[in-house]
This record gives structure tokens, sequence and C-alpha cells, in this order.
């Protein structure tokens, strides 16, 4: 399922990430359909146990991170590569107002996994990270996750993975506590059941039906 797909995005360039000040981001989302993904893919990368926080701001109320929906023609004009998704103004902090631009698409309501994943990848531009070099099982892989193995029939990925999450931490800090980072396909075997898989070192996933072995 992830082993090839669109470019999700890219981000402005800085001379080396400078992580955000006092451990909290402020996000508005000025989208018409991707509000739900923005909601999770917030809620994903606060439960990764990285020490920084995204906060999701209401109405005019200021914001470090403005979250828009663009036409293909305006997301060309910042990332011209071939099928790109998504656009984060920038690597970390700079002490102004960042953006991210998602390609308009879907109606309002319509939620998927790779909506989701594609909303934290900027976020992760966001934060500090940039594209790890090969095809990383990483979701700041320039592709969707293509290094990694395919999670258990009626998954998806949808967050932060283990390599997300340690290059992240390097920047803010970060405890360990148990996160799975996928999430129910809709209509597919799992929907509506609560995600009991959870990445290995390996890369393979553990839970219930599959433990760790040592």
């Amino acid at each position: 399922m992830f082993a090839a797909g669109p470019v999700l995005g890219s981000s402005g360039r800085q001379s080396g990430p400078v992580p955000w000040p006092h451990g909290q981001i402020t996000v508005r989302d000025e989208t018409r359909s991707y509000g739900q993904d923005v909601r999770a893919a917030i809620t994903a990368w606060n439960s990764a146990g990285v020490h920084v926080r995204l906060r999701l701001v209401r109405g005019s109320a200021p914001a470090d991170v403005t979250v828009r929906e663009v036409p293909r023609e305006t997301l060309k004009q910042s990332c011209p590569k071939r099928d790109c998704q998504g656009h984060a103004s920038n690597l970390g902090f700079r002490g102004l107002p960042e953006r991210i631009e998602l390609l308009r698409q879907g109606p309002a309501g319509f939620h998927t996994p790779f909506r989701t994943i594609l909303v934290a990848h900027e976020l992760g531009h966001i934060l500090g990270l940039g594209h790890p070099p090969g095809r990383a099982c990483a979701i700041m892989t320039s592709h969707v996750a293509g290094g990694c193995p395919a999670p258990p029939v009626g998954w998806a990925i949808c967050g932060p993975l283990e390599r997300d999450v340690r290059a992240a931490g390097a920047l803010y800090g970060s405890s360990p506590r148990a996160y799975a980072p996928v999430c129910p396909i809709s209509g597919g075997p799992a929907s509506g059941a609560r995600p009991p898989w959870r990445q290995l070192a390996s890369g393979r996933w553990a839970g219930p039906e599959l433990p760790e072995k040592p």
C-alpha cells in the first residue's frame, strides 16, 4: 500500500532547523475539507512523546502556522515537483508566521489516512524536520512512507513513525510512550476499532496477534 505514492510535499529552506521556543506551536486551520485531517495530525504528533505541543486555535486568534487549501496552479509556485500535494513555508522556527499549503481536493468531510499523513508530514517540516535520505521508514520521506513494511490488513500509517519521533526528539527532547501510528481504513475490517499496533525497531508491526519476538 505504501510502497510508492505521490510526492507528499516540500518546505522552504534555511541554514539548519531551529526548534520552536517555549515548546508550543499554535495552528489555525483555514481549509474547507482538511479539518478532520488537521485535527488528527495534530493529535498524532502530540501523542508521539516529543516535548513540543501543537495547539489548534479558533477564529481570528493569532497563530504561528496557518493551514490553507490552494489549487494546483498556486501550489506549483512553491512546490514545482510533479504530483506535489503540499508545502510548508520553512523548516523550524524563524520568528515569522508560517504557512502550510495543501492541494485542494475532495469534498468537505472526506477523510483518509493519506490526507492525515500529508498534514502530519507538513507539520513535521514546521517542527524542523527535513526529508531523510533514501527510502527510510518515516512519514518525512518525500513519498508515502515508501520504505515501510505494510501495516496489518485494515490499517494504514497515519502518524509519525519511530524515525520521525527520534528526529523531532533530537530538537525538542522526547519521552518514550506507547503510541500506535496507524489508523483503521474506512470500511476496512478494522474500521472503528482502537489501533492496537505499534512499530518495532526493525520496522515490523507488533500487536495482540503479532507479539514482539526477542
